[in-house]
């Protein structure tokens, strides 16, 4: 079967090559051969441009995502000006107050700039559907995905409110991609686009500085006509959008996001008062109304803070180790292949040398008639063609007369790419290169061995690392359970004394026992009840705490 299939789909690829085959007994099919050849060129055309203008789905299909989040600018900032990510420069914070790598970054449009946008509204919008409808806005910015509104339900196509509030991230240049803002209904199968702005960033910053310059400390307001999606109809008075451009945000949500040491800080506004206040994860997990809980309301026990820390810096060290471990075998592989193939090139020119020695050619010999002479010689077992390796180290020790001395990978270059390098190019082969040679290649099999070893060590440490992590996760899951939960004060104080979270009906923890209040009393089941007995009868044993799945009844 696995054979006839075969057949079968070798049969078009016999096809294309059935002209090549008969051509030269028949000129005429030339015709058909160039014929399928410009077929195939036009198929691949159009494939191409399918892919590009349907890109989307493409990207979609290999990577579940309709766009790619990252684009030139990115690679330049990130290659260039990050070192790959090594340096970000954070550390001006401490020094200026501010990160100044970014800010020249921004300066020069290769890091974006955050904007905030507000007081969108829409107005006069091309909406055939009804008096009335469900509308939304979307705004695409750059290489980032697409943030979108609340649905304003039952909302009038002559204005639209939208409260929220965006930030765009976009950068002042003119290779970066252009901003888009669409006003789309809500369906019952799918969304419609009603209407769209598309303005380019650097359009953007424009107006933000112009109005800056003749309008100093007003709020930069403007009103965009936006262009309808169905072209194809006529509409009374074009569609409007209205934004508001600032770049003043809170002092407090700017250092979270800018300076390393708050980017572990949980920052919140207080509403009645307006003020952020800034929280370190243990204190915040420590307040009553920061209790974690599940879908049903009831109390989650969660790792104390302090453990979390630990484990998050074994994985940051186990890291670290790795990464120097890998970096020392790739650099230990590398250096002695590139070493192995240096010396390689060396004793292959000075071994065609030898050859030219015994075969009485003319010296000094070029680049192309040493070429020359390993072919002829690749097909021929004399003794010229065979040099000994003593016959070839004196060569390398004393070079034909008249010869200049070889240079690594010049012979390469030539047989390559039929190029005469410069020196630049080349490294010289030092009189020593030979006898390394002959050294290196009586241990290649240990060195062979050696590699494999420190692949197979490598990979031992990391099951070695992983396997330490998982003990370090069951001995906080360990801590965690009854009797030795690292809960914080709160948490106890919840579970021992009310052991209900004080919601009706609901057990202490996620999975508990459930309680009902019945004259303001707690019932527990039989079972249970029977085990707070025994454990008040025995006050030094471990403290009493109702089993997982353990059930209350009215």
């Amino acid at each position: 079967m696995l054979k006839k299939m075969h057949n079968i789909f070798r049969l078009p690829f016999l096809a294309l090559l059935l002209p090549h085959a008969v051509q030269a007994g028949n000129p005429a099919l030339a015709l058909v051969d160039h014929a399928n050849q410009v077929l195939m060129l036009v198929i691949v055309v159009l494939l191409g441009i399918l892919a590009f203008k349907y890109k989307d789905r493409v990207i979609f299909l290999f990577t579940g995502d309709d766009r790619l989040h990252g684009n030139t600018l990115d690679g330049i900032w990130w290659g260039c000006a990050r070192c790959f990510g090594a340096c970000d420069g954070t550390w001006s914070i401490h020094v200026f107050g501010f990160n100044v790598k970014k800010k020249i970054g921004q300066s020069l449009g290769l890091v974006s700039i955050p904007l905030k946008i507000s007081n969108i509204r829409a107005g006069d919008l091309p909406f055939k559907g009804g008096a009335t409808g469900d509308f939304y806005l979307m705004c695409e910015c750059g290489s980032h995905p697409p943030m979108i509104t609340s649905v304003q339900e039952n909302a009038s196509p002559k204005v639209i409110t939208f409260p929220e509030e965006l930030v765009l991230r976009i950068r002042d240049s003119q290779m970066e991609d252009k901003v888009r803002f669409v006003v789309k209904e809500e369906n019952f199968f799918g969304s419609e686009e009603v209407a769209e702005l598309v303005i380019s960033a650097s359009d953007v910053f424009n107006l933000i500085y112009d109005h800056e310059a003749n309008h100093p400390g007003k709020p930069i307001i403007k009103r965009f006509k936006m262009e309808p999606s169905d072209r194809n109809n006529d509409y009374e008075t074009p569609a409007w959008l209205i934004l508001e451009f600032s770049q003043d945000f809170d002092s407090a949500l700017r250092k979270v996001s800018e300076e390393p040491a708050h980017r572990a800080t949980v920052t919140l506004m207080d509403r009645g008062t307006g003020i952020y206040r800034d929280y370190d994860p243990s204190e915040l997990k420590e307040q009553p109304e920061f209790q974690l809980i599940d879908t049903q309301g009831r109390a989650v026990t969660e790792p104390a803070e302090h453990m979390l820390q630990e484990i998050r810096a074994m994985r940051s060290k186990f890291r670290f180790r790795r990464r120097i471990v890998a970096a020392t075998i790739i650099l230990i592989i590398v250096g002695y292949a590139g070493l192995r193939f240096y010396v390689w090139s060396c004793y292959r020119q000075f071994k065609v040398l030898e050859m030219g020695v015994l075969s009485d050619k003319k010296f000094p010999m070029t680049a192309a008639e040493m070429k020359e002479l390993r072919q002829d010689c690749s097909t021929m077992t004399t003794p010229e063609c065979e040099p000994s390796e003593d016959q070839v180290l004196q060569t390398c020790m004393a070079p034909p007369v008249g010869q200049a001395r070889p240079r690594a990978f010049h012979q390469l270059w030539h047989d390559l790419l039929g190029l005469d390098v410069s020196a630049a190019l080349t490294l010289p082969c030092f009189h020593g290169v030979c006898k390394l040679r002959s050294k290196l290649a009586e241990y290649d099999f240990q060195a062979v061995l050696i590699v494999v070893g420190l692949i197979f060590g490598a990979v031992l440490y990391n099951d070695i690392v992983k396997q330490q992590m998982r003990n370090k996760q069951h001995e906080m899951v360990t801590a965690m359970s009854p009797g030795h939960s690292p809960m914080n004060r709160m948490q106890q104080s919840m579970v021992v004394n009310s052991y209900g979270g004080g919601l009706d009906g609901y057990g202490g923890y996620a999975g508990g026992p459930e309680t009902s209040k019945t004259n303001q009393k707690v019932v527990y089941s039989p079972v249970l009840q029977q085990q707070m007995a025994a454990a008040q009868r025995n006050p030094g044993s471990t403290p009493f705490l109702p089993p997982a799945g353990g059930g209350a009844y009215n």
